[in-house]
């Protein structure tokens, strides 16, 4: 390697980066690749170059490989300080993801909200208790009066049973 170092994910400085110049202007999306067995890795770093391409790329979309759901939800903290449903990630996301959304939200807490990253996820939905979740958080916003309406009530109604199912199977 002609340039090798040391990457500091816990320095505010972005010292490391130097060495890509200005080889990045001309681009305007980013990818990263990750190794699934180094996860607490690949979310620090990525917190951590997300910082750098926001500062010094005008970067403020990040798209995860997750669901649309659950990117609603997460949009709902880091965006709108939403703090209520962060015990909802905390009891399902892997520590962390959870912890990479908290660093998010926090970053994003220092700007303006034109200037705030968002979050975007692009795979299909596994986990159906992510969409109903995040149905639930949007019908509560919406006119129950309009017509087909009445749907509204059968997503809270489908929310309050995924509630009631998870909290029956923790008790066994």
């Amino acid at each position: 390697q002609e340039s090798s170092g040391t990457i500091d994910l816990y320095s505010e400085s972005f010292e490391e980066f130097k060495v890509f110049g200005d080889t990045l202007d001309k681009y305007k999306v980013y990818f990263t690749g990750e190794n699934h067995m180094y996860a607490t890795f690949n979310t620090a770093f990525q917190v951590k170059l997300l910082k750098y391409l926001h500062q010094n790329q005008g970067v403020n979309h990040f798209i995860f490989e997750q669901s649309p759901g659950l990117s609603y939800i997460i949009n709902k903290v880091i965006l709108e300080d939403k703090t209520s449903h962060l015990h909802y990630l905390g009891d399902v996301f892997f520590d962390p993801f959870y912890d990479l959304v908290k660093e998010i939200r926090k970053y994003n807490d220092t700007l303006a909200y034109e200037d705030k990253i968002q979050m975007h996820g692009i795979d299909i939905e596994r986990f159906p208790s992510f969409s109903i979740y995040a149905l639930d958080l949007m019908v509560d916003t919406l006119n129950a009066r309009v017509k087909g309406g009445e749907i509204f009530e059968q997503i809270k109604a489908l929310a309050t049973s995924e509630n009631v199912n998870s909290i029956v199977k923790s008790l066994f």
